[in-house]
C-alpha cells in the first residue's frame, strides 16, 4: 500500500460528523459535559514496513502496540501484537478511526472487537471506561459563583479523598485542583490547564481555593506569579503574568 494511499486513508472513519456531533450533543445535554471513552490500549496504523517486520498477515488496518495492565482490554484477554479488523462490525483501517469512534462511546458500554492474532480470529467484548487523563471531567463539578479564582482566570476545586482518588497517586496530599479556565479567558501554553494541581504561589503553600485566592490576589502580588504545580505526574512551575 502506497504512502500517499495511507494518508488518504486517515480520514476514512472520521468523516461521519453527523454521529460524532449526535454523541457530544447527546453527552452534553445529559450530563453537562463530553466524556471520552477508551479501553486501555495503545493502537497504531499498519504501515507495510510495521507488517513485515511483525510478520503480519495485512499489510494496513490496526494493530496493538500496548495493552495497560490493569486496564479494560487487558481484563478482555487483548494483548500487543493483536490486530484490530473491527469494531462493532465497522472496519477498522487507521488508528485515528479506533481512537474516535471509541471516544463516542459512553463509558460503562461494551464494544465487540473483530481480532485476528496470528491464524486465529476472534470477537473480543471490552468495557469501555472514561479517559482518566481527560481534564474535562471536572467541569461540570464547578460554578463561577464557587469556584472562581479571578486573578488566575480559573475555577479550581479543593482536593478531597474522593478527587484524588479519581486523579491517581499525586505528589501531595494538600494542593488545589484547575478544572476549568474561566469563559472568555485564553492564553500561552505555559499557563494553567485543567488538571493541574497547584500547590504553591510564589512559595507560599495553598491548600484550599481562600489561601489560592489570597495568594494570588495579595498586594504584592502585581508581578508575576509562579505556581508549583503536578502536571501529568510532574512537577513545573508554570508563570501566570498579572497586571
Amino acid at each position: 500500500m502506497s504512502s500517499a494511499r495511507s494518508r488518504g486513508s486517515e480520514g476514512i472513519g472520521l468523516a461521519a460528523p453527523s454521529n460524532i456531533v449526535r454523541s457530544v450533543y447527546e453527552q452534553i445535554r445529559g450530563g453537562g459535559r463530553v466524556r471520552r471513552g477508551v479501553i486501555g490500549v495503545r493502537a497504531q496504523t499498519i504501515t507495510p514496513p510495521l507488517s513485515t517486520g511483525l510478520g503480519l498477515l495485512f499489510d494496513r488496518g490496526v494493530v496493538l502496540s500496548d495493552v495497560l495492565p490493569s486496564g479494560p482490554g487487558a481484563a478482555a484477554g487483548l494483548r500487543p501484537g493483536d490486530v484490530v479488523v473491527a469494531l462493532d462490525g465497522k472496519a477498522m483501517e487507521n488508528a485515528r478511526q479506533l481512537d474516535v469512534n471509541l471516544y463516542r462511546r459512553a463509558p460503562g458500554e461494551t464494544v465487540t472487537l473483530a481480532v485476528r492474532r496470528g491464524p486465529e480470529s476472534m470477537d473480543v467484548a471490552v468495557k469501555v471506561v472514561e479517559r482518566p487523563e481527560d481534564p474535562d471531567r471536572f467541569a461540570s463539578l464547578v460554578t463561577p459563583e464557587r469556584n472562581l479564582v479571578p486573578r488566575l482566570g480559573v475555577l479550581a476545586l479543593e482536593l478531597d479523598e474522593d478527587l484524588r482518588q479519581s486523579l491517581g497517586p499525586l505528589r501531595g496530599r494538600e494542593g488545589v485542583l484547575v478544572a476549568a479556565r474561566a469563559g472568555g479567558t485564553s492564553g500561552p501554553e505555559g499557563d494553567l490547564r485543567p488538571g493541574d494541581v497547584v500547590y504553591s504561589v510564589n512559595g507560599v503553600s495553598v491548600r484550599g481555593l481562600t489561601e489560592l485566592r489570597a495568594a494570588a490576589a495579595r498586594p504584592d502580588a502585581g508581578g508575576p506569579l509562579v505556581l508549583h504545580v503536578e502536571r501529568a505526574g510532574r512537577l513545573v512551575f508554570v508563570v501566570v503574568e498579572t497586571e
